[in-house]
């Protein structure tokens, strides 16, 4: 149905341009600001001063570089599920081999870097969950090259090995890793693989017909500083749902949850005309032809269909669900942001966490994000594996002669699988399924 694939299309690249504008695409860094009531005060002239969530973003997006540190922490305490794995002898040997205790898992992941820019950034994945810490991998890109940290990697794996005493069978594939801990991949390599992969799955488009279709970087930023404005704007109205005392906060929760969705669903009937515009605005002919869709979907429909549906959605369709749902159990979602520093070395801090307790296991996820604005600068690494070494281990495990031979088995076994093509033929646009057997 034409209405459903374009409100998918549009959600999805509306989300896609959140996190790219947002939350670590190529700009980094502000923080936190202190305020009074509504009213934001600055210190001094130079000091940044913000008055809402949506501020803080726009603000924020237009830090071009500095250094960046997002945390995933996972928390699960369950007396039950220690009961669950003290029954089965097997995996309580493998949780006390991890040090990690049933009835109170912990585990964080954290990505940390630096942006210079959008053309040389890094990225470095550490890990820690019982006895087990250290660096997954590290990704730079600069000079248009991908640098990926195997060295780390390989550590990692071969520190696991080793406490479950399977360390000599690891040690005979790591020791085919030549000198060196980065692997060099020439961004051209990438685009071609991604291209073998579309012309493997009947996409008419490539890679670099997807980038010159992207929307405006200016457009994407207007659409979620104006989403979370409309977001901010519900929540203010609702039960206990926002706060601005200290940074700009929204909390959820089985108390409040039909009152911030009855006001989302206020705001999304009345302003549904200007949501839909907004979030098509990202949208261009051009970039539905790159994805494949057909001529019968274009972007003044979809706005049309888009806002038809907002305006079709009623609180009092959904009301007795959200009271299950808020009697099911106890639970609260928590986001925070803020922004602070001054001009050239701003701090944006975000915070997010989900908490649930359901029948004695009381589940946590948060995230922590700080960005703080300032000259960095990203260079290529110096350990690097040697590119003819590094075609040779290629060879041996995947018995080919060249990148150019990946990219053709790529396609041999994508062509060789059910795949869904989108055809770009002017007499069709609807979704063929396609089975090839080889």
């Amino acid at each position: 149905m034409k209405l459903k694939k374009f409100a998918a299309m549009s959600m999805a690249v509306a989300m896609a341009a959140t996190t790219l504008a947002g939350c670590g695409s190529d700009e980094k860094a502000s923080g936190s600001s202190k305020k009074t009531d509504s009213d934001s005060k600055s210190k001094s002239e130079s000091s940044v001063s913000v008055d809402s969530m949506a501020d803080v973003f726009e603000k924020a997006c237009d830090i071009k570089t500095g250094e960046y540190e997002v945390s995933f922490d996972v928390s699960v305490k369950s007396d039950e599920l220690k009961e669950t794995v003290e029954d089965s002898e097997e995996a309580q040997e493998i949780l006390d081999t991890l040090g990690i205790d049933a009835s109170n898992i912990k585990a964080n992941i954290t990505v940390s870097g630096k942006v210079e820019g959008t053309d040389a950034q890094s990225m470095k994945v550490t890990y820690k969950a019982g006895k087990l810490s250290g660096t997954l991998t590290e990704i730079v890109y600069v000079d248009d090259n991908i640098y990926v940290d195997l060295g780390s990697l390989a550590s990692t794996i071969e520190d696991v090995a080793e406490k479950f005493e399977v360390e000599d069978q690891v040690k005979t594939y790591l020791k085919l890793l030549p000198e060196g801990d980065y692997v060099k991949i020439p961004v051209s390599v990438v685009e071609e693989v991604f291209d073998a992969i579309y012309e493997s799955q009947g996409m008419d488009f490539s890679l670099e017909d997807i980038q010159k279709a992207a929307p405006d970087e200016k457009k994407i930023k207007e659409l979620c500083t104006y989403m979370i404005s409309e977001v901010e704007k519900a929540v203010k109205k609702a039960e206990d749902a926002y706060s601005d005392k200290d940074g700009f906060e929204i909390t959820v929760n089985n108390k409040n949850l039909s009152s911030v969705v009855e006001q989302v669903l206020a705001v999304a009937n009345k302003d549904a005309d200007d949501i839909a515009s907004k979030l098509m605005s990202v949208v261009t002919d051009d970039m539905l032809e790159a994805m494949g869709a057909g001529e019968d979907i274009n972007v003044k429909d979809g706005e049309e269909e888009i806002a038809e549906a907002l305006k079709e959605v009623k609180f009092e369709d959904i009301e007795d669900d959200l009271k299950d749902a808020e009697d099911a159990l106890d639970y609260e979602f928590t986001f925070s942001t803020d922004l602070s520093g001054e001009e050239g070395a701003l701090v944006w801090d975000c915070k997010y966490a989900f908490d649930m307790d359901m029948e004695g296991t009381a589940v946590t996820v948060a995230c922590t994000m700080n960005v703080k604005e300032g000259d960095v600068k990203v260079s290529a690494p110096k350990s690097v594996m040697d590119q003819d070494e590094v075609k040779e281990v290629i060879s041996t495990l995947f018995n080919v002669d060249s990148v150019d031979d990946v990219i053709d088995e790529i396609k041999s076994e994508m062509q060789g699988s059910s795949y869904s093509s989108y055809s770009t033929d002017s007499s069709s646009s609807t979704k063929s399924t396609t089975k090839t057997v080889q």
